[in-house]
Order: structure tokens, then C-alpha cells, then sequence
């Protein structure tokens, strides 16, 4: 399984592309937020404006991936490998993990709430 830092992306095939190759830590933020590559055939499927909700609350978990923000619900998840949390957007969830050793956020899935778990 590989990952990708995460970088800030305007439009959802700029965050498509940004999956596709490699792209330096950026070494000023507290958490590295790392994208499964196989999340890319998943954002075909989302939303747009679900992507740009997603895209706004990943530049805050570099900075905090545990607190819980306005309009984004994050929980712990029950019965998932520890350090697994799910974020609400809508409909959709994201399913992610926090290494904090190694100051990691890792993005694992993404999906509507009817097929995510």
C-alpha cells in the first residue's frame, strides 16, 4: 500500500493528479497527511462539493487531526484497528488513521455512508 503527502489542490483533477505522482512532506506543518493512492478511483464517484469541503478541513489536520471542527464530525471508530477515526461530510465519511509517532494522518477511504464501512 502506497501513500502521498498531501498538498493543497484547487480543483478536484488537480487533486486527482496530485495521487498520481510523488510529492514532497512539507516539513513546516505538525501532522503529514498522507492520501491512499487507491482513493483515486473513489473520487470519481464523489461529489465535487464534497471535495472541496474534504480539501478545506485536510489543511487543518496538519494542524490538529483529533479536534473536532463546525460542520465536520469526527469520531473514533469501534472495532477498526486503533487510531482509526471517521469524519462526517454529509452523506459521506472518511475513514483515516493517526500515527502519532511518527506525525502521520493517513487517509484510507473515502465514500457515501451507505458503503463506506
Amino acid at each position: 500500500m502506497t501513500s502521498k503527502v498531501f498538498q493543497r489542490k484547487t480543483s478536484k483533477s488537480d487533486w486527482k493528479h496530485a495521487l498520481t505522482k510523488e510529492i514532497d512532506k512539507v516539513p513546516s506543518t505538525k501532522y503529514t497527511v498522507l492520501i491512499d493512492e487507491r482513493l483515486e478511483k473513489d473520487l470519481d464517484n464523489i461529489p465535487d462539493n464534497i471535495i472541496e469541503r474534504l480539501l478545506n478541513i485536510l489543511d487543518e489536520f496538519e494542524k490538529d487531526p483529533f479536534r473536532p471542527r463546525a460542520k465536520f464530525d469526527v469520531k473514533p471508530l469501534k472495532g477498526f484497528p486503533a487510531n482509526t477515526y471517521r469524519l462526517r461530510i454529509g452523506d459521506y465519511r472518511v475513514l483515516y488513521s493517526i500515527d502519532k509517532v511518527r506525525k502521520e494522518v493517513k487517509i484510507t477511504t473515502i465514500g457515501h455512508r451507505s458503503s463506506v464501512y
